[in-house]
């Protein structure tokens, strides 16, 4: 099965968590990038993560690059997120790629999207496991989307 590497935008940037219970401390050492049995590369818990933990993808000031698809070369476009069917979220630069960019896709993930550069754990996540996120959350258009995360009645 063909997976696309995906991914939210700067994993490490600050971060916030709101556990009621033993807050999970999140900064730039809780995630690490490893080959993944999914598709390449993926992201790994550094640390144990508990249930709730939130995570913002973004700092404050963060401006997301929006590009025209049609200047985008067609093997970068999997490292990509489609606003429209033409205008296009990006990295800042694909030879400097952060860290959420590696985010696989899964129908059964461990985090979900809440908002544009926020998510939060869905269960505990233990150290060593892959984060896994459902494409779907992103709102992409239906017609640039692969056929590997659409909902399976539009396949």
């Amino acid at each position: 099965m063909k997976l696309r590497l995906f991914g939210l935008l700067s994993l490490i940037l600050n971060v916030n968590v709101f556990c009621e219970e033993s807050p999970t401390k999140i900064n730039e050492f809780s995630f690490i990038l490893k080959p993944s049995s999914i598709a390449g590369v993926g992201i790994f818990a550094a640390h144990d993560i508990i249930k709730g933990t939130k995570i913002n993808f973004f700092p404050a000031d963060y401006q997301h690059r929006m590009i025209s698809k049609k200047d985008i070369p067609e093997e970068f476009l999997k490292y990509c997120v489609a606003k429209t069917e033409e205008i296009w979220i990006a990295p800042h630069r694909f030879d400097h790629m952060e860290i959420a960019w590696y985010l696989n896709h899964s129908v059964d993930p461990n985090i979900k999207r809440t908002e544009p550069g926020s998510c939060y754990s869905l269960r505990d996540i233990e150290k060593g496991e892959e984060i896994l996120i459902n494409y779907n959350d992103f709102n992409e258009p239906e017609n640039a989307k692969e056929e590997y995360f659409k909902p399976e009645e539009l396949q």
